[in-house]
């Protein structure tokens, strides 16, 4: 995991932000912590993963396990550890 981070970081960014605009920039990054906020902490199997219901039921299924997180005291991001 860590080298697929490394590179990105390293060949991918310092590219995407020569080639795009700051203020695209800017609607990516909150579009991606968005996502975040609304992703699943755990792996889900079951679960749609095709249009229109994996829309529907990946934000329901972040929320409920957001909630198990607090209630169980585990780490919901990796920034967190």
């Amino acid at each position: 995991m860590h080298r697929h981070v490394d590179a990105d970081r390293g060949e991918l960014f310092p590219l995407l932000m020569q080639m795009v605009p700051a203020d695209d920039m800017i609607r990516l990054g909150n579009r991606v912590e968005t996502a975040q906020e609304a992703a699943p902490t755990r792996p889900h199997p079951s679960t749609p993963v095709t249009p229109p219901w994996n829309k529907v039921v990946d934000p329901l299924v972040g929320v409920v396990d957001k909630l198990r997180d607090v209630a169980t005291g585990r780490t919901t991001y990796a920034r967190n550890l």
